[in-house]
């Protein structure tokens, strides 16, 4: 499978409109683990819900990791979007 290698800079303020929703994660959330397709950690701080567009998800996961955060990428089927778990506090969190 062919692949290619591009640079994009995404800054904090680039992150925080990649995704459409974000809340603070934990184990509150298990009790509605059945609406995910695979099982989340619950022991990240975040999660940011994203349209179903696979290049979004990339360039948010690709961020994460040039900051150095690892992550989660599950699909919410009661929303019909990716929600990717992290540590990141995003600047808009950071903020308030």
């Amino acid at each position: 499978m062919a692949s290619a290698t591009f640079t994009v800079t995404i800054t904090d303020s680039d992150f925080d409109r990649l995704h459409n929703t974000s809340m603070q994660w934990g184990k509150d959330w298990a009790k509605q683990a059945n609406r995910f397709d695979e099982q989340p950690l619950f022991t990240w701080k975040m999660a940011y819900w994203c349209e179903p567009n696979w290049l979004n998800i990339l360039v948010c996961q690709q961020f994460l990791s040039s900051r150095g955060y690892e992550s989660q990428t599950v699909f919410d089927t009661a929303t019909l979007e990716y929600v990717i778990l992290t540590n990141y506090v995003s600047e808009a969190w950071a903020n308030d």
